[in-house]
């Protein structure tokens, strides 16, 4: 399902909210229109949107209206949702971030805003647990950039931090929950000061599985080109694969592919970027 909403419904529904197409990124329109996790049953979810300087959190139905908009304190990058009958979402802030709107995704209500730890921030990714019970986040240290999971647990309706995994890497940014306890993590590997890029002739991509339970590290598997950071993933369940869209970090380089996939123990494989279709 590509998406219930119709071309000229969707570009209405940004009218209304007063988008326009430069005020999506890639990465946000493909959710949009093509992830069913960022779909509720009613509303398109959009992390973006933004008028007279405020920052929203907002949802459009089928017919291309605006249904709701939750103010956030800054600029938003992804949404991530709990199944649809726990009627839970979060909203993490564009990396540098510190904060993480949780909501209602049908009714838009604020239910509770998470903050990362003294001297850390967040980078802008989270998914939920199956039981919607803990919500993980990337973040890493201010100063080195040196990547964590931050696990926040509902106690009593009360979100708290339960747990901090360390990671091997710098600058994680996105992360999936996939079958059989595994979290994958996609390990940017540039250090940062604000938006700033520190170490791009050291950088150290990787892909990062650990168990979801315990943050035991289950594998890590890198790129075969260090200047390639990656940045989101995708899940395959039919052939249980994870896709990597990475960003090349050397103007001097004409990467072979800017699309990688991974599978069971295997190695990360460059996908031919002239081919019409990927097998899934």
């Amino acid at each position: 399902m590509v998406t219930k909403m119709q071309r000229r419904q969707f570009l209405k529904g940004m009218g209304l909210l007063g988008l326009g197409a430069s005020s999506f990124s890639i990465s946000h329109l493909a959710t949009a229109l093509g992830s069913e996790q960022a779909l509720t049953e009613d509303y398109l979810l959009i992390a973006c949107a933004k008028q007279q300087q405020q920052h929203y959190l907002a949802a459009a139905n089928a017919q291309g209206e605006v249904v709701y908009r939750l103010p956030l304190p800054a600029r938003g990058h992804d949404v991530a949702l709990a199944k649809p009958e726990q009627q839970l979402g979060i909203c993490v802030a564009r990396r540098p971030g510190d904060f993480a709107q949780l909501f209602n995704p049908l009714s838009g209500e604020a239910l509770a805003q998470l903050n990362p730890p003294d001297k850390m921030h967040f980078y802008g990714h989270a998914c939920f647990s199956e039981d919607a019970q803990r919500v993980y986040l990337t973040a890493g240290s201010v100063q080195s950039s040196q990547g964590s999971i931050l696990v926040y647990q509902c106690r009593q309706q009360q979100w708290q931090l339960a747990e901090q995994w360390p990671l091997a890497g710098l600058g994680p940014h996105q992360l999936l929950l996939l079958p059989g306890e595994r979290l994958v993590v996609a390990v940017g590997g540039i250090h940062t000061r604000g938006r700033e890029k520190l170490n791009l002739d050291s950088m150290q991509p990787a892909l990062k599985y650990l168990h979801s339970e315990t943050g035991q590290h289950l594998l890590t598997r890198k790129l075969n080109n260090s200047k390639l950071s990656i940045r989101h993933l995708a899940y395959s369940p039919q052939s249980d694969s994870v896709w990597m869209a990475c960003q090349g970090q050397d103007p001097q380089q004409q990467p072979e592919s800017l699309i990688y996939s991974q599978q069971g123990q295997g190695e990360c494989v460059a996908l031919d970027p002239h081919a019409d279709y990927w097998p899934m």
